[in-house]
């Protein structure tokens, strides 16, 4: 009988851990929803984002409210939200971060005072929000907690959630949390889990280098493999927060780890006579150079050093360090999810909103193209006309005045170059030597060469040279580069080909092109424009 008894027992057990297994691993059929972290301010969409947050089926947007700082005691809410009135709104969750100094001290702090001072600062901006005619659905603290303090860090959100009727269950308004996937699988994030709505583990940040030797990329494909499962083990749903972002960190001359850097964006360093480029690569999930498209990880990394000191004397043999990610990153942490998501997975929410300009953030477009299984890449137009002096050619005898040519590149592609001296190569050969003064405007540098084609060039003068090579280290999808006047000495009958390269994001490749031999004309105008 009692051996009856246990066989039965087993079997019970047995069933209920396939059943259990089954259903943390078997894969959803429902697709993923997509959301999108808001961080810089103010807080406004345009027309534009607001297009394309709907190709991506974005229904709605969390954005960063303000971050709490800490004087040791008391939490005081810093860089506050903007709101401003417009169109074009989403629903919103506010998301409330914390710096450095409130982790540190959070193990020390009385319970009690941070959870008012915390309620009644994210109550306010909740109400500041809702008067402009932000449709606000949800609060979000984003508290970069130690595992071991999870515990203190629910009793926390508890009492934060019992202060105020706001912040209560209730249908339409959720309270949520960011987390670190290391503190998946572990007892406190789940007894965590349990008093909210839902929460966010964050596929990025796992690691940082300590050195710049060790320098790692932002997104570990191989950690958010191993961990993802552990998420079905949550008390309540789940998103994934996946990165389009970047970073940059600074090391003093011993190569010791400072802090974050945000000075100057890497296409920026890549011209400032302070900074020296040690190296730009592909990155491997281990931070190391990738040896082709298959082991890239989708981030670019670049080292500069410090070759002249800052203002203040100090600075001098100071390393950057820059991780620029690609529309390809995001694509890998959305495909990795979306094949080991279990049930309880709602979404991905992507960090973060581009802003203008930025090689930190992937644009938008770009990830509207990537997430719709189109290419994404580079692609050069190349316009050029030409004209002569007219003062000139009016007090001159000479039959040969010098000639000026203009150049135009746009990059007509759907995503930005790889970042590197020689990103963007336009070639100009003239079958006549002689140049003149050169005006660069938006371009980086310019060399000259002489010789018959590509294999034969060797470096020459200007005055001697016949061959071009104007370059640029970055280009946006969209961004155009003017270059001009260029003078041409020996004019007359003279012929030109331009062959330009531009190279993708991940630097394994380019996109070139070459244009058809020109004939430059006194005042021609535009010669070819492809």
């Amino acid at each position: 009988m009692k051996l009856r008894w246990v066989w039965a027992v087993l079997a019970v057990l047995l069933v209920g851990g396939l059943w259990l297994h089954f259903r943390r691993h078997r894969h959803p059929t429902t697709p993923l929803k997509t959301a999108y972290w808001y961080w810089q301010t103010p807080y406004s969409l345009s027309e534009q984002d607001a297009a394309d947050l709907k190709k991506l089926d974005v229904k709605q947007i969390f954005v960063r409210a303000g971050t709490f700082s800490s004087d040791g005691q008391n939490l005081v809410l810093i860089i506050p939200q903007s709101y401003s009135q417009g169109s074009n709104r989403l629903p919103i969750h506010l998301v409330f971060n914390a710096d450095a100094g409130v982790i540190h001290h959070f193990e020390d702090y009385d319970l009690s005072r941070i959870t008012n001072q915390i309620s009644t600062r994210i109550a306010a901006q909740v109400e500041a929000a809702r008067k402009v005619g932000d449709k606000v659905i949800g609060v979000q603290l984003d508290f970069d907690i130690p595992t071991r303090l999870l515990p203190k860090y629910a009793d926390l959100v508890r009492g934060i959630r019992q202060s105020n009727p706001l912040f209560a269950r209730q249908k339409g308004f959720f309270f949520s949390l960011t987390g670190l996937l290391s503190w998946l699988g572990t007892g406190g994030v789940e007894r965590l889990s349990s008093e909210v709505d839902f929460m966010i583990p964050q596929a990025y940040e796992g690691e940082v280098g300590l050195t710049p030797d060790k320098a790692r990329p932002l997104f570990d494909p191989d950690d958010l493999r191993r961990r993802l499962p552990k998420a079905e083990r949550l008390n309540c749903p789940y998103w994934i927060g996946i990165p389009a972002y970047g970073r940059a960190f600074l090391y003093d001359e011993a190569g010791h780890l400072r802090n974050s850097y945000r000075g100057l964006e890497a296409q920026d360093a890549l011209r400032h006579p302070s900074f020296k480029l040690v190296e730009a690569y592909a990155s491997d999930p281990t931070g190391k150079p990738a040896t082709g498209p298959s082991n890239w990880v989708g981030e670019e990394i670049l080292k500069f050093k410090a070759v002249r000191p800052a203002l203040n004397g100090e600075g001098l043999g100071y390393t950057l360090v820059y991780n620029v990610p690609s529309p390809d990153v995001t694509a890998k942490a959305l495909q990795i999810v979306d094949e080991e998501r279990g049930d309880g997975c709602q979404g991905v929410v992507i960090y973060r909103m581009p802003e203008p300009g930025s090689s930190f953030t992937v644009p938008l477009d770009s990830i509207v193209k990537t997430f719709s299984k189109q290419e994404v890449i580079p692609k050069l137009s190349v316009k050029v006309s030409s004209s002569q002096d007219a003062l000139e050619t009016v007090e001159s005898s000479r039959k040969d005045i010098p000639v000026d040519v203009y150049l135009e590149a746009e990059n007509v592609g759907t995503g930005s170059s790889f970042i590197a001296p020689d990103a963007v190569d336009i070639r100009l050969q003239f079958d006549k030597s002689g140049f003149g003064d050169i005006r660069l405007r938006d371009f980086d540098s310019v060399s000259y060469a002489f010789g018959r084609d590509e294999k034969s060039e060797v470096e020459a003068p200007p005055n001697r040279a016949n061959i071009l090579h104007i370059r640029k280290g970055f280009m946006f999808p969209g961004q155009k580069l003017y270059c001009g006047p260029i003078r041409l000495l020996n004019s007359g009958q003279v012929r030109v080909t331009i062959r330009s390269r531009i190279r993708c994001q991940s630097g394994f490749s380019s996109q070139e092109t070459q244009t058809p031999e020109a004939l430059i004309r006194s005042g021609t105008g535009v010669l070819f424009d492809n």
